[in-house]
């Protein structure tokens, strides 16, 4: 299993969202030829911030893996690597790096029915590979603590939230009606308990990174007025 790590310095970890990006350190959307080859342990952003109470308060911490996912790339859309060990590294103050907490997410797919494309009598969601988004393909994920040594699962499983292809893709596997939405009633409802007290959340959002990549490689032709 390869790891895949981000570092953070902060007072206490409560929310933790992993993110596939649709569409701490820098921004990074574009990579060396190794890590472009292996986009699931892709890391392209980290955010962190405090809310509440400096010594009770709440730390959010964001990870996206594997950018630039559009509904227009399917069917194969965005998923986390399940032979990936992503973990979160957390040290407390500014004097040592040194992690008072170690959070490792781990991964698995379930496997999708497959079927002949020329199958006419199996149904959408039977394994026609251009609707897998119809298949039940799911993922799952744990979440353990690493403290002081020790290591404790404090997510046994959770459920990854599927990609938001659109209202009439979701209406058909997650029964949809008029007036629901993927944020209200898929994502939401896949937050799970993290620890004590905390929140987490693993799956597609949208990704905040807005840099004009096809000028930028243009040697800096940066075009001006673009949307």
């Amino acid at each position: 299993m390869r790891t895949k790590f981000v570092s953070l310095a902060a007072t206490m970890a409560a929310l933790v969202t992993l993110g596939t990006t649709q569409l701490a350190q820098a921004s990074s959307h574009r990579e060396a030829p190794g890590t472009a080859l292996d986009p699931v342990a892709d890391s392209t952003d980290v955010w962190a911030w405090h809310t509440g109470d400096v010594a009770t308060g709440t730390l959010h911490v964001v990870m996206s893996y594997n950018p630039f996912e559009e509904p227009a790339g399917g069917p194969n859309f965005h998923s986390f690597g399940d032979d990936v060990l992503y973990e979160l590294h957390v040290a407390r103050g500014s004097k040592s790096l040194d992690d008072v907490v170690t959070y490792q997410f781990r991964f698995s797919t379930s496997a999708a029915p497959k079927v002949d494309p020329a199958d006419l009598a199996a149904p959408l969601g039977g394994g026609k590979e251009f609707f897998s988004q119809l298949s039940g393909k799911t993922q799952t994920y744990s979440v353990t603590e690493v403290k002081g040594g020790v290591s404790t699962v404090i997510v046994p499983t959770a459920t990854v939230a599927p990609a938001n292809i659109g209202p009439r893709t979701n209406a058909v596997p997650y029964k949809l009606t008029a007036g629901q939405t993927y944020e209200a009633n898929i994502a939401l409802p896949l937050v799970a308990p993290f620890g004590t007290g905390g929140k987490v959340f693993a799956g597609p959002r949208d990704d905040g990174f807005y840099v004009d990549l096809g000028g930028f490689f243009d040697l800096a032709n940066l075009r001006t007025g673009a949307t």
